[in-house]
């Protein structure tokens, strides 16, 4: 006798009971299907001469091990796509990182420094006060194309505040930028022949210049 299944997607087999007990692969929806065994006293394919009339089911269909060779190629297409997903995943995961430490990384390192203050690190020189005028040099080391301001003062009194600005020719023969100079005329009011402190300080600091202060005594002219 044969064993009727219906499988899920609607086909309907005819398997031969010589396979009861067995799997196989529905040949429209690849669904796995389970054939019972024979009922108690049903006779057996075997030994029944009009079962050899029924057509049994395609090879794919009632053997086990056909299952299972089935099952393999696509196992194997599983590890596949398995491996390359993780292998493409460390690749992506590779490049960001690659991107951000040679290409994002330094430029927000360099953009954070750009807006950094810098320390100022200035540097002067008190030349000389006579009673024609009072000069020497001032810069910051660290911005060196910006010209600072220095005060002058007589003891405690501010009497100007200058732009170290003038370009000296000295200064440049020494590696250093040459517009950095400064003078100004000798105030009258140091001319009145008693002593004078004359001290000049990186502008809005106490900080004073080398060689300052120097103390002179000028006669009016």
């Amino acid at each position: 006798m044969s064993i009727t299944l219906t499988c899920q997607c609607g086909k309907t087999h005819k398997v031969k009971s010589k396979y009861a007990g067995k799997k196989f692969l529905c040949d429209s929806c690849n669904q796995v299907l389970f054939v019972p065994g024979l009922p108690q006293g049903e006779p057996d394919s075997e030994n029944d001469p009009s079962e050899n009339q029924e057509t049994s089911p395609p090879d794919r269909q009632g053997s086990a091990e056909h299952l299972d060779t089935a099952k393999k190629p696509m196992a194997r297409r599983s590890r596949r796509f398995i491996l390359w997903g993780t292998f493409g995943g460390l690749l992506l995961i590779a490049g960001f990182l690659l991107a951000y430490f040679f290409i994002l990384r330094p430029e927000s390192d360099q953009e954070a420094k750009s807006h950094r203050p810098t320390h100022p690190k200035y540097q002067g020189f008190h030349d000389v006060t006579d009673s024609k005028m009072i000069f020497g040099w001032a810069w910051d080391a660290n911005q060196p194309d910006s010209p600072i301001s220095v005060d002058i003062y007589d003891g405690d009194k501010l009497l100007a505040t200058v732009k170290a600005d003038v370009f000296r020719q000295d200064l440049k023969a020494k590696g250093k930028p040459g517009k950095h100079g400064f003078r100004i005329a000798t105030p009258a009011s140091l001319k009145d022949g008693k002593p004078h402190s004359v001290r000049i300080r990186y502008a809005g600091t106490k900080a004073d210049l080398v060689n300052t202060p120097k103390v002179v005594t000028l006669l009016p002219e």
